[in-house]
């Protein structure tokens, strides 16, 4: 991404500082979700169609969940970073059709965990993701289950622990998806508590920089969004009255989603950060 520096750290940080405070937007192409904010905070923001939430999308269901939804919403609010990770527990309930309020975004998401940026290399990703679905298949721990955005992934849980995860891609400037590189370093906005090895997560304690806290919970982020563009909508199902963005390619909850060009909207400046030094 373009955000880098000679020292790792004080690129995040900078990078941080970019991500609460930019009106415009460092990559050449971002989530269509982000073409729906305003400079207005939207008082009554709408859900046209009921978001299902683990047993309750039906087999014939179309479309993501509300933890699909709410890691995409939070990397649109987070452009700068590459990835957003967190785990299937942050979630825990569906996102009815019709208002949606705070009170429901409190429900949501109830722990408001803190969000964190960290520096991880490609390895460290792919091993992050290999522990949360050994966690969740082996384990039955299915709050584990890794949540994420700007990340796509095959799985394949007839094999053994360590080769489960393939063909990981990055999304990447211009709307491209590119093979994962297990040396590079991405920035990964994470949760503080998987951040700090929660839920066995050891492979995001190996932060080549210090972790760096944003100040801002995930619900506080997601109620941002909703109240940003006002309509909170599946990135993945396709009505057939819907502006949509330029595919990139479709696919299941672990997939991104199309991409529009926009520029961000200047509430964030609003926002500051801390920092865990």
């Amino acid at each position: 991404m373009g955000c880098k520096l000679p020292s790792p750290w004080f690129g995040l940080l900078l990078c941080l500082v970019a991500a609460v405070s930019t009106t415009n937007a460092l990559k050449e192409c971002i989530q269509p979700v982000r073409s729906l904010l305003t400079d207005e905070v939207c008082t009554e923001p709408n859900v046209p169609e009921t978001i299902c939430f683990q047993d309750t999308c039906d087999k014939k269901h179309r479309g993501s969940d509300a933890c699909t939804v709410v890691t995409h919403a939070i990397l649109a609010d987070f452009e700068v970073f590459d990835v957003v990770m967190l785990h299937e527990g942050t979630c825990q309930s569906e996102i009815s059709s019709g208002s949606f309020t705070q009170v429901q975004a409190q429900k949501l998401l109830p722990s408001n965990e803190e969000l964190v940026g960290l520096q991880l290399n490609g390895t460290d990703i792919v091993q992050a993701l290999e522990h949360g679905l050994d966690q969740f298949r082996n384990q039955g721990d299915r709050e584990a289950y890794p949540r994420v955005a700007g990340l796509r992934f095959h799985v394949d849980f007839s094999k053994p622990y360590s080769r489960r995860v393939s063909q990981a891609e990055i999304l990447t400037p211009g709307c491209r998806w590119k093979a994962i590189d297990l040396k590079k370093d991405y920035n990964v906005l994470t949760s503080r508590f998987l951040a700090e090895g929660g839920l066995g997560y050891g492979s995001l304690t190996r932060t080549r920089t210090r972790v760096i806290g944003t100040g801002i919970g995930v619900t506080d982020s997601f109620w941002f969004y909703a109240t940003s563009t006002c309509n909170i909508l599946d990135p993945f199902r396709r009505p057939n009255s819907r502006r949509q963005g330029k595919s990139c390619k479709t696919g299941d909850k672990n997939k991104t989603i199309d991409l529009k060009p926009n520029k961000r909207s200047a509430r964030r400046s609003n926002r500051t950060i801390t920092s865990s030094i």
